[in-house]
């Protein structure tokens, strides 16, 4: 990943990084953070790293469970992980890059019923 020079990079595991980063909005650089996999996200989250939305975008698994969108395909341990952060209040979003429009989880769901 290329990485202008200005930018800070942190690597670490999920663990240490809930263990050692708290968010707060509004306080401190604008900052991105990313998981390899919803189920990290979903560690760093119980383990105490708050966030308030989770953007989810090129996950693509075999035992594909709901094919969410092109780039969004969810096995039963994403689903369960997704729920319990929307249920703590995190919205989830689904997007390839930046710039895409979101979509959030539950049009998929409504649409799902039409």
């Amino acid at each position: 990943m290329a990485v202008p020079s200005e930018v800070r990079v942190v690597i670490s595991g999920v663990a240490e990084f809930a263990e050692n980063n708290a968010f707060q909005r509004g306080c401190g650089p604008s900052t991105i953070v990313l998981f390899s996999t919803v189920s990290a996200a979903s560690t760093a989250y119980r383990l105490g790293f708050r966030f308030d939305k989770l953007n989810i975008g090129n996950i693509y698994h075999e035992e594909c469970r709901l094919c969410c969108t092109q780039s969004v395909q969810l096995n039963d341990g994403d689903i369960r992980d997704i729920t319990g952060l929307r249920n703590a209040g995190v919205q989830i979003e689904f997007r390839r890059v930046p710039r895409e429009k979101p979509i959030d989880l539950y049009e998929i769901v409504r649409n799902m019923g039409s």
